[in-house]
């Protein structure tokens, strides 16, 4: 027998698995998490939780990686169309103000996705470089503005030790797996220069 309705609020992503007994409910919109509901036993619920808890295997980190760098691939050209214009200049602003030395700035854009943001730092006089998992943004963000874009994904960064005055990752860490996300950040602190500054911005929700 089904016990009473369970409302769970669930902070991982990347388990499509869940959906098939999980609906999001149309109430929650305004909160800033999803808020899950559905009817469950407890041992559905421990066993939901118990999948939500343990560590990703790397077959599951590279899958959940592929996936998100192909669902750009697909869409590429609508993201670029859809997020023309956005605007973070705030952001990058948050960025610039808080690197010590003189301008211009190395900067390393993480996710670049089509090259917006890349152009905006060339605009304000700095030195960025692009990197994307997905093929078809390091084309877009080179043509768009002419500088180094690198096809790296983010579980398999190569990147150069103490390069950079700043790393500008803009709604693209919350793609990274919660499993490599200290191994990430790690690589992304020694590309930095001494006193570099890492600026991180992800979505609500």
């Amino acid at each position: 027998m089904i016990q009473q309705c369970v409302r769970l609020v669930l902070l991982c992503k990347g388990h499509s698995a869940l959906s098939a007994q999980i609906t999001i409910s149309p109430k929650t919109a305004p909160l800033p998490i999803p808020l899950l509901s559905c009817c469950l036993h407890s041992t559905q619920i421990n066993d939901i939780v118990s999948k939500i808890l343990r560590p990703l295997t790397t077959q599951e980190v590279d899958h959940h990686c592929r996936r998100t760098i192909d669902h750009y691939q697909r869409f590429a050209s609508a993201f670029r169309t859809g997020t023309a214009d956005h605007d973070v200049k705030q952001n990058i602003e948050s960025l610039i103000k808080h690197i010590r030395g003189r301008a211009p700035f190395r900067i390393l854009d993480l996710g670049c996705g089509p090259g917006r943001d890349l152009a905006a730092f060339i605009d304000l006089g700095h030195q960025p470089v692009g990197l994307d998992g997905c093929e078809a943004f390091v084309h877009m963000a080179n043509q768009l503005t002419g500088c180094p874009v690198w096809h790296q994904s983010f579980d398999c960064l190569e990147l150069p030790t103490g390069s950079f005055d700043g790393i500008f990752a803009n709604a693209s860490l919350f793609h990274v797996p919660s499993q490599i996300l200290d191994r990430v950040l790690r690589q992304l602190n020694r590309c930095l220069k001494f006193d570099g500054v890492l600026f991180a911005s992800n979505p609500r929700g």
